[in-house]
């Protein structure tokens, strides 16, 4: 889980002992609901808590603390961390089966949430972005918008605007700043670009990390800026010839900013600093674990996470080896 203030997502791994990894999507059998804990199968919500102070290695799962979103289907529902007191929030969009709901994401003080629906639309694929008021279910909804990152204060939203599919898994659109209170749009590149994520807020709302690529004719160019609320580039992150940088996130208390590093010695994960304008520190991936599941880290990094005090970077996949955990 990605812890968040009190309040859970059931999503990645651990980032206090980065042991496992919990689905988030639940599957109903015999009269239960079962998540997949990597390293330690199936396990159903009844147990969730009871196995809290039990090592994985021993086949069972972390507790959880506070409370957890989760989608059911395409139903987004909410529970307590040991699977008490669950409730339905949002029905399934309508569409059935050919709409689907994914990337839920708490407003920092967990009154709210954010989502993307995806499915057919008019003239094809599309997306609409669902911001959903917890205490009573009540939904807005922004079409043509995906994948909606909070600012620290609650006010706004990282989206990709005028959102259409694009290829192995990311989407063309505009990286934008949506503001809640006007639904006012306001647009960080003028033009379509491939990205696999909306802007992401630094620590303190004033600015908005994202990578993005585009093609003139026949030739693809990736860039990762740093630019404020306005569009304008404060910082753009220039890789060394021959090397690529992606999947930017921000430290939780300072300007520094997590990403993935490959060159043509392998994959890793950097730290940049952009008060100082550089990278701090670079390290291999994690290697591959020879043992089966509930480890984190990888050959092929996926894009990594901060502990919450932000001293450490952690591997966002599992299946690396549990001793190798790139830090500050």
């Amino acid at each position: 889980p990605v812890l968040e203030g009190d309040f859970v997502i059931v999503e990645f791994c651990l980032p206090h002992g980065f042991e496992g990894m919990l689905s988030g999507d639940g599957m109903q059998q015999e009269g239960h609901w079962w998540w997949y804990i990597a390293g330690a199968g199936w396990v159903a919500e009844d147990w969730l808590e009871y196995v809290g102070d039990v090592d994985l290695r021993a086949r069972t799962v972390p507790s959880l603390t506070g409370r957890v979103a989760f989608f059911r289907g395409n139903d987004l529902w909410l529970m307590d961390g040991d699977g008490a007191n669950q409730r339905l929030l949002v029905d399934a969009p309508e569409g059935g089966d050919q709409r689907s709901a994914s990337g839920l994401h708490w407003s920092p003080d967990g009154s709210m949430l954010s989502y993307t629906v995806s499915g057919p639309k008019p003239g094809g694929w599309g997306y609409d972005l669902h911001v959903v008021t917890v205490a009573d279910g009540s939904e807005r909804v922004f079409p043509d918008m995906s994948s909606g990152l909070w600012s620290p204060d609650g006010t706004r939203l990282g989206v990709i605007a005028d959102v259409s599919s694009g290829d192995m898994g990311s989407v063309l659109g505009k990286p934008a700043v949506l503001d809640l209170a006007t639904g006012a749009v306001t647009p960080l590149v003028d033009r379509e670009v491939s990205l696999d994520r909306a802007p992401e807020f630094n620590f303190d709302g004033t600015l908005v990390v994202l990578s993005y690529g585009f093609s003139d004719g026949e030739t693809w160019t990736s860039r990762t800026e740093v630019r404020d609320l306005a569009g304008n580039v404060v910082r753009e992150i220039v890789p060394p010839e021959g090397t690529y940088f992606g999947g930017p996130r921000w430290s939780p208390v300072d300007n520094r900013i997590a990403m993935r590093v490959s060159d043509g010695a392998g994959s890793g994960y950097g730290v940049y600093d952009v008060d100082q304008q550089r990278m701090i520190i670079t390290v291999p991936a994690p290697a591959m674990s020879t043992k089966i599941g509930g480890r984190c880290g990888s050959a092929d990094p996926w894009p990594a996470i901060w502990s919450r005090d932000g001293r450490r970077v952690y591997p966002d996949v599992d299946m690396g080896a549990t001793d190798a955990k790139p830090t500050r």
